[in-house]
């Protein structure tokens, strides 16, 4: 939702890749996450972390997946 100003509270449309790791928990991944190089910021619900993709622009996508590999492999 956008915040505060001339559209308090209005829903913005997106998209969102949901992940969940097996043997990781969501603020693992998310920590990792923010951790890689470029830093990925996600929000945790229900236990999977959400990245919400309304910011990501095409042409980003391939540095996004590596990010992505990166945190989800244990080898980080």
């Amino acid at each position: 939702e956008a915040g505060g100003g001339s559209l308090p509270g209005a829903a913005l449309p997106s998209w969102a890749v949901r992940l969940k790791a097996e043997g990781m928990s969501a603020d693992e991944v998310a920590s990792r996450l923010r951790s890689s190089t470029p830093p990925v910021l996600a929000r945790i619900q229900d236990g999977a972390v959400l990245l919400d993709l309304r910011s990501v622009l095409p042409e980003d996508d391939a540095v996004l997946e590596d990010s992505v590999a990166g945190a989800l492999s244990f080898g980080f």
